[in-house]
């Protein structure tokens, strides 16, 4: 990813940064009912610890901040958050996939934040990401206290944190309904069309595993059935109704035979993250489907990890 920004005086673009390894997030404050794109890039100090150092902040503000997709560059008219002048940015981005991504998830973010200005109803949406990057990322057990800014997934960044969800919450007794959709309240509220839907991960590659035993097997590799690779998109969604925040996964199973695995469809309340989802070893998430049912979502590697743990931010 580039990014340039468009100097009037002199009619022609200007690199903000000779720094390729950068990335971007969207953060929403539903609070304030504000939104901004923002970008940092990567950089290693002399312990060789790797920092992320912001670059531009933009807001995201309905009627004012327009943008064009043509190929693989995205310009961006908006105000500069921290001078307040106008800028024109182009963000030349490495697939046309990532620059579509970056496309759909701020016209999302302004459309929720236009229409909780005309409501007087700033939501509920909390803890979330966009898709194409990683960021630093707290574990799942340290959000004890929802946070009233959604982060729609960053385009690129590897930071990590050495922490652990407690397991004794994922193994807690009588405390999980199921998460499939297919049960009566999760279709509802994945099927209404009143309720608001923003992709926060867009078909992220990984290997699904079931466990055949229990959750105290977990570490016996001989407990675990691997089922298949398949591709993991995630959607946060806000029920109209309830006003609760979700995560919708959608697991799609790349192999396309006849005898391939089925598809997969979980539901998540944004307040049960800590009890339905626990990391295992560097790449892997366990996911409690129901009391008897364990799936294991194994990423290709610690920065892709980071990436699907930054949504649940």
């Amino acid at each position: 990813m580039k990014i340039s920004k468009w100097k009037r005086k002199y009619g022609k673009w200007e690199m903000i940064t000779v720094n390729e390894n950068l990335f971007a997030k969207i953060v929403v404050n539903y609070e304030v009912n504000k939104s901004w794109l923002t970008f940092f890039k990567e950089e290693i100090d002399e312990e060789g610890t790797e920092l992320d150092k912001p670059v531009l902040i933009l807001s995201l503000i309905e009627g004012e901040t327009t943008v064009r997709h043509t190929a693989l560059d995205l310009q961006v008219n908006s105000i500069n958050a921290i001078t307040k002048e106008k800028m024109q940015i182009m963000i030349r981005c490495t697939t046309g996939a990532l620059g579509n991504s970056i496309l759909t998830n701020i016209k999302n973010v302004l459309g929720v934040l236009s229409a909780n200005a005309r409501n007087n109803n700033y939501g509920e949406l909390k803890n979330s990401e966009l898709s194409s990057a990683h960021v630093a990322a707290p574990s799942l057990s340290e959000k004890s206290h929802p946070s009233a800014s959604t982060t729609y997934s960053s385009f690129n960044s590897t930071d990590d944190q050495k922490s652990h969800t407690s397991p004794s919450k994922l193994r807690q007794e009588n405390s999980t309904y199921s998460i499939n959709s297919e049960e009566a309240p999760n279709f509802n509220v994945i099927k209404n069309p009143d309720n608001s839907k923003l992709i926060l991960l867009n078909n992220m590659t990984i290997r699904l595993q079931e466990q055949l035993e229990s959750y105290e097997m977990k570490n016996t590799p001989s407990s675990w059935k691997i089922l298949s690779m398949y591709s993991l998109s995630v959607f946060s969604i806000t029920d109209n109704i309830s006003k609760k925040a979700y995560f919708n996964f959608v697991l799609e199973n790349t192999d396309k035979s006849e005898t391939a695995e089925k598809d997969y469809n979980w539901l998540i309340c944004d307040s049960e993250i800590d009890t339905r989802m626990e990391r295992i070893g560097k790449a892997g998430f366990l996911v409690k489907v129901d009391d008897d049912s364990i799936f294991m979502i194994e990423c290709k590697g610690k920065k892709q990890s980071i990436q699907l743990l930054e949504i649940f931010r």
